[in-house]
């Protein structure tokens, strides 16, 4: 509990409007929880669906390590987002994000806000998110949604957010170790796994997915946005730079960090006790993928929500559209809002299902 002192009446207020407002989301066809898609059973890791592979001259392609930046240039910085850097132990040289701070965090000195962590896709460029953070800033502007905080993670290109097998690029540590206790050290944020987020697209709901489920003790809320949870045979082949840089072609190494097997082993931490949700184009190759996991959290009694969206393939910026507000009525409902502002959500609020 915290004391907010004035400003409980206030964000009570935002969260009837948010409840009472509802969320179009019509064009998310929604798989549910506990329906197997288009897997009858949970895949085991042996049986893994993988599509084609392509053709040479179209898999990714890395560029060396010497280009790796960990650092955020000071220009083309995205609106409503300010640039934030600290000294970094885990790699000896500093390190950037950024951060966008709702209207509320200086209206109401006294409280302290959830932390929605967004994990960028293949080119790690915090930047390329800065979208999210501006429609969540017009959402909170109009009451649609909790005023929170977001954090755009740096990544690095292709590093699939997790350490290198050689320990030469360890953003898994920095994330973990470094990036969340420096925030919360930061800003006013309320430092608890129940009110931490992590959100990602393609290569960034792959760590979304990795970080949550090896990490369930720091977060409690993971959402990803088609994320590859694919077997190491599909890295060698799609892009066998990204599978020998990160994970040496260790099978051992890649099993230790895989979220499809992560899932199982902290099956015990994680069920119950975090919100999980997914969201793939209905027209994307990489669903199987997607449908795999689904089934796998089925399997093992994992409560989430699957939302497949007809008419959208591989693109970002069209699954985005389609699911309009969806995506941070979510972290509303899954944040522990009670708990943080001390107030209660009306019982007679409707409540929006996925897809409706």
């Amino acid at each position: 509990m915290i004391d907010v002192g004035g400003s409980v009446r206030t964000v009570s207020l935002w969260i009837i409007a948010i409840l009472l407002v509802g969320v179009d989301c019509s064009h998310a066809a929604p798989i549910g929880v506990g329906t197997p898609s288009s897997a009858t059973t949970a895949p085991s890791q042996t049986d893994r669906r993988t599509p084609p592979p392509p053709p040479p001259d179209q898999q990714l392609k890395r560029p060396p390590r010497s280009e790796d930046s960990w650092e955020i240039p000071p220009k083309d910085i995205p609106e409503k987002m300010r640039l934030v850097g600290f000294e970094s132990n885990v790699i000896g040289r500093r390190i950037s994000y950024l951060i966008y701070l709702p209207p509320e965090y200086d209206l109401n000195p006294k409280v302290r806000f959830p932390v929605i962590y967004v994990l960028p896709p293949l080119r790690g460029d915090c930047r390329e998110v800065g979208i999210l953070a501006q429609r969540l800033d017009t959402m909170i502007r109009r009451k649609q949604c909790l005023p929170s905080i977001m954090v755009a993670v740096h990544g690095v290109f292709g590093s699939m957010y997790t350490d290198t097998r050689d320990g030469a690029r360890p953003i898994e540590k920095v994330i973990v170790n470094e990036l969340v206790q420096k925030v919360d050290a930061t800003f006013r944020t309320f430092p608890q796994r129940e009110a931490r987020a992590l959100e990602g697209l393609f290569m960034g709901g792959y760590g979304a997915a990795f970080l949550g489920f090896k990490y369930p003790d720091i977060f409690g809320i993971v959402s990803m946005f088609a994320p590859p949870i694919a077997p190491l045979k599909y890295f060698q082949e799609e892009s066998p730079e990204i599978a020998t840089d990160v994970w040496g072609n260790h099978q051992g190494y890649f099993d230790a960090n895989d979220p499809f097997l992560l899932v199982e082993r902290n099956a015990a931490l994680i069920r119950g006790r975090m919100k999980i949700r997914m969201f793939v184009g209905a027209e994307d190759p990489n669903r199987i993928f997607t449908d795999d996991f689904h089934a796998r959290l089925d399997a093992l009694g994992i409560e989430h929500q699957y939302q497949v969206v007809a008419g959208v393939g591989q693109n970002g910026p069209a699954l985005l559209k389609a699911l309009k507000g969806d995506i941070y009525l979510f972290w509303f409902k899954a944040f522990p809002v009670e708990q943080m502002f001390k107030v209660e959500t009306p019982a007679s609020a409707p409540t929006t299902q996925p897809g409706t």
